[in-house]
């Protein structure tokens, strides 16, 4: 497998988005949810893109981007995934689950668990594979799903990984 390297994306523009700066990543969803990844990660990046709250990355190997991930604090001791994903022409490749794994590195000290929401079956599996636990708690999954702003549409879940 190739090295793969997570970079922070670089200053930008006024007004460009991370998804205007890389537009491959633009086709990883439908139009629509990348629509709402553009919104959602612009108030992250703030021309910087480590923020008090969160963090979004963008994966690339030898040179060209493989996909997107990101955090978000959820409290003191518990954050979320958010956005992760990598280019149809890079699946299948292993590089989601380094995504993941360097993500989580990525997360401050004192988190404890950090939460993924997706009704994507692929991304279920990856998120297992990782070590993350499908939640059945209808409070704690309540939870998650406020802090993701995202709409699971029946099939979704919500995935746990608890970190020591």
């Amino acid at each position: 497998m190739q090295n793969i390297l997570m970079l922070l994306p670089q200053p930008r523009a006024p007004k460009r988005t991370l998804f205007e700066e890389v537009p491959e990543l633009n086709t990883i969803w439908t139009p629509e949810l990348s629509a709402t990844a553009a919104l959602h990660t612009k108030s992250w990046e703030d021309h910087d893109s480590r923020t008090e709250s969160g963090e979004v990355l963008v994966a690339y190997v030898n040179g060209q981007p493989v996909g997107v991930t990101g955090w978000y604090l959820m409290g003191d001791n518990e954050a979320g995934l958010r956005w992760h994903g990598v280019l149809p022409p890079h699946r299948r490749k292993g590089y989601s689950r380094i995504m993941i794994e360097l993500a989580c590195k990525r997360l401050p000290s004192s988190i404890r668990k950090v939460y993924e929401c997706t009704r994507n079956p692929k991304s279920i599996a990856a998120f297992r594979a990782c070590g993350f636990e499908v939640l059945t708690d209808p409070e704690i999954m309540a939870q998650a799903r406020q802090h993701a702003e995202y709409d699971l549409e029946g099939t979704g879940q919500v995935l746990c990984k608890r970190l020591y």
